[in-house]
């Protein structure tokens, strides 16, 4: 469900961007520490905290133990995700 809403808001994103002569994106690091506080503090309380597995990263040495998914439920990413949209894809950088 995420990865068919994910393709549908990377492909806005790209009309977006030919819509205004725009050939870059990159995101901006405020921006994206702020979404990963988010993301680090939508698992507290879970299981997710103290699971030692692929989906946190430590079966590969030497990788630092987090998450990168959003674990907060479709409703609330969705709303997340389109709220950036629709204030000029707040957060990213173009050019």
């Amino acid at each position: 469900m995420a990865n068919e809403y994910q393709v549908g808001w990377i492909s806005r994103l790209i009309k977006y961007m030919r819509d205004h002569g725009l050939t870059r994106v990159d995101v901006d690091p405020d921006y994206q520490a702020k979404w990963s506080q988010t993301v680090k503090d939508v698992i507290q309380g879970t299981v997710l905290v103290s699971a030692d597995s692929w989906y946190v990263g430590t079966n590969v040495p030497g990788k630092a133990k987090g998450i990168l998914a959003y674990a907060g439920g479709m409703v609330n990413y969705k709303q997340a995700c389109d709220a950036a949209a629709e204030r000029k894809y707040e957060g990213f950088v173009f050019s």
